[in-house]
């Protein structure tokens, strides 16, 4: 095995941070250090938050089309998921470990739409599973329905 240590920008850790608790399986203790984990592969030496650079295509935040996003965080009670936190990391992380638990993983049939709420809907009613997509769905409409 060849190691090497490697320099990542802070934004692409925390991004993959978050989407692997999301993917964390359910019920099992997971960690970077576990046996053929990631810490033995990778060793972060530096971290850098530079400037986003400009792209070719223009960025619009999304807004709460049709109150759905204020549906999403009455319906959910999002904000007891994240009641406690004492930081805004503290606030993804529990929403995260939220959005893990609304389901098991998945192959979704008939795919769902791109809404959290119809996703959470349908896999509930059993009308069809979730995987990856569904929950980065979930989590980022969550993360937006509570600002």
């Amino acid at each position: 095995m060849i190691s090497r240590a490697v320099h990542l920008p802070h934004r692409f850790l925390v991004v993959w941070f978050m989407l692997f608790l999301v993917g964390c399986p359910q019920g099992r203790p997971t960690s970077l250090d576990r046996p053929g984990g990631l810490s033995r592969h990778i060793e972060i030496v530096a971290l850098e938050n530079g400037a986003l650079p400009s792209g070719q295509f223009s960025f619009l935040y999304e807004t709460d089309w049709n109150g759905r996003l204020r549906t999403l965080r009455s319906q959910e009670r999002l904000d007891g998921v994240i009641k406690g936190a004492k930081s805004e990391f503290g606030q993804f992380v529990k929403l995260m470990d939220w959005t893990n638990r609304q389901w098991d993983a998945g192959v979704p049939d008939p795919y769902p739409p791109w809404e959290a709420v119809k996703i959470l809907d349908e896999i509930r009613q059993h009308r069809t599973r979730g995987f990856c997509a569904q929950y980065a769905v979930v989590f980022l409409q969550s993360c937006l329905a509570l600002g």
